[in-house]
């Protein structure tokens, strides 16, 4: 894959899957997936990874997403959707299914709940989590399996790129990026960094330290994160420059809400780790109006 242009695939896996769709036009792209699911090999009932995304209202943004799963590289693994906070027979379960996928159905709400019953239903070594309105490079998965075999990492996170046009989420979003380049420049530990639609941690050392927190509403990586790595060392980060581990992601949530509010979460989050104390990772509905 020498000559492969990662930003015209993104941008091909946008006009596939991103948007409204007539049922026809539905049926016919999950054909096109579970075609492609159909041609990897069969899952093992031990795989090497397993890939959890919570989907909650996605129908307009997960053929992309599937699209983009289907296409990886790296086959022994299995992928679990979690669809969570809707009524059981909702749109985007039925196309997950249609296109081949594993549902497991949560009828209660919570990204972070929804993250801890796929990590509880998932058989592989290594969890890698992303979100349903995500896509990703076709190597993304086999070089995260590398990046961690290579640098024993018990947990991390690649980089996630927001795609927005307005610019208040724009300058957002390049706020986290140059955030954790300058926590990667001196060597900090990276949790406050970490992007829940882009991480990958050991099965059994996040089993161990109880999952994640059901409780929390944002930022539910950091706090799974720091229960996994209390008292050990931090384990290297991706680097930034690394774009076959960077996911690139809908940044509608960052659009349609008090992205100040969001920032301002962060900023707390940072200066909490800087004295090793927790901050309170809840969001309250009004300013994130399409909190799951």
């Amino acid at each position: 894959m020498n000559n492969f242009d990662l930003t015209s695939y993104i941008l091909e896996l946008q006009k596939f899957g991103v948007g409204e769709f007539t049922e026809e036009e539905v049926a016919q792209k999950c054909r096109e997936i579970r075609a492609l699911i159909q041609k990897r090999p069969e899952v093992s009932s031990n795989p090497k990874v397993s890939v959890v995304i919570p989907a909650h209202k996605e129908e307009k943004y997960i053929l992309a997403t599937l699209k983009s799963l289907a296409n990886q590289t790296f086959t022994d693994c299995e992928f679990i959707i979690v669809s969570n906070g809707e009524p059981e027979r909702n749109k985007t379960r039925a196309i997950a299914e249609e296109c081949g996928f594993k549902v497991i159905y949560e009828p209660r709400a919570g990204i972070a709940l929804a993250r801890q019953v796929g990590l509880e239903k998932a058989c592989g070594e290594i969890i890698i989590t992303t979100d349903a309105d995500t896509w990703h490079s076709p190597l993304w998965i086999e070089k995260i399996i590398e990046f961690m075999d290579k640098h024993n990492v018990i947990a991390g996170s690649g980089m996630a790129y927001y795609v927005s046009k307005k610019l208040v989420s724009r300058i957002y979003r390049d706020c986290i990026i140059w955030g954790k380049s300058f926590r990667q420049w001196i060597g900090a530990y990276h949790s406050a960094g970490v992007y829940e639609s882009n991480t990958f941690f050991r099965r059994q050392e996040a089993l161990d330290a109880g999952g994640y927190d059901t409780n929390v509403t944002f930022c539910e990586g950091i706090v799974l994160f720091d229960r996994m790595l209390k008292g050990k060392k931090p384990t290297k980060a991706v680097p930034i420059s690394n774009k076959d581990i960077t996911v690139y992601t809908s940044g509608r949530r960052l659009d349609n809400q008090n992205v100040l509010h969001l920032f301002s979460l962060q900023v707390r989050t940072n200066i909490a780790r800087l004295f090793g104390k927790s901050s309170n990772h809840k969001i309250k509905p009004e300013h994130y109006p399409e909190i799951r």
